[in-house]
Parts: C-alpha cells; structure tokens; sequence
C-alpha cells in the first residue's frame, strides 16, 4: 500500500517537529500582546515557533525578536521570516543584531532576484540554513543568470 513520505515518518518516530506561525504585525498589537501570542503558541507543545519580521524598522524588529526569545524561553526553536524585506546590508545588520537570540533560521532575506546578494550569503551563514530548501532554488537562478553573462 502506497503512504506519503509524512505518514511513513509518522508510523516509525510517531513524532514530526512542527512550528507554529505567527507574530504577524497587526495594528495595536506591542510588544506584551506578541509575547503573550508566542507563549500560547507553545501550549500545545510545538517546540518552535516562527515569527515576521522585516515590516517595521530593524531596531524595532529586534525588540520583537527579544521579546519573543523572552517569552518561549531557550529551549524552543525561533524562527524568522522577512518576506524578502531586506537588501544584503540590512539582512546582515539585523542577523548580527538578533544572532544572540539563537535563531534557528531566517527565512527569505532577500527578494529572490537578488543574484549578486545571495551569493554574499556565504560571508554570514546565519542568513539561512542551505539544509531548509530555500536556498538551492536560488542557487540555481544564480547559475542560469551566470551561464547568460
């Protein structure tokens, strides 16, 4: 009988780590509003959580970041999405500024057209986990793009 690689992963571990999305901006929500989302985010026992970031001013994503790493405590997963809000400087400043947070990974950085910017990727690895899937695709837009010159 044919099983999805989801379900043949479930019948052995019984376990499949999963996150919960959330930390969207929406309009009056502070920042004790954004802790108290994470925390009831992992009341069912997830052991990562995702947040955006990227919509506001990177000093303000960082007090989110912080308050986020606050609220779920060292022991579960922070993940990042930007939404490809960044350019390459700004994607490092805020990776720098919120690297002591133990992120897990930074999802989209860049805009995917960003050729010259991906490749800089390497300079700062805590721009993305390569493992995640993100990455590969945009490596083989770089390719092509080189391939054309």
């Amino acid at each position: 009988m044919f099983r999805p690689t989801f379900m043949r992963s479930f019948l052995f571990n019984k376990k499949i780590p999963v996150y919960v999305a959330g930390g969207y901006y929406e309009e009056g929500k502070g920042l004790k509003q954004l802790g108290d989302e994470m925390v009831d985010n992992i009341t069912s026992g997830v052991t990562a959580v995702k947040m955006k970031i990227g919509g506001v001013s990177i000093n303000e994503d960082v007090e989110r970041v912080n308050t986020a790493r606050s609220a779920i405590g060292p022991d579960i997963k922070l993940l990042v999405d930007a939404n490809c809000a960044y350019q390459y400087h700004e994607a490092i400043d805020i990776a720098r500024k919120i690297e002591n947070q133990d992120i897990f990974w930074f999802e989209e950085p860049l805009p995917p057209d960003d050729y010259d910017g991906y490749p800089l990727r390497k300079d700062y690895p805590r721009l993305g986990r390569k493992e995640r899937g993100d990455f590969p695709v945009i490596d083989r837009h770089i390719q092509k793009k080189k391939r054309l010159e």
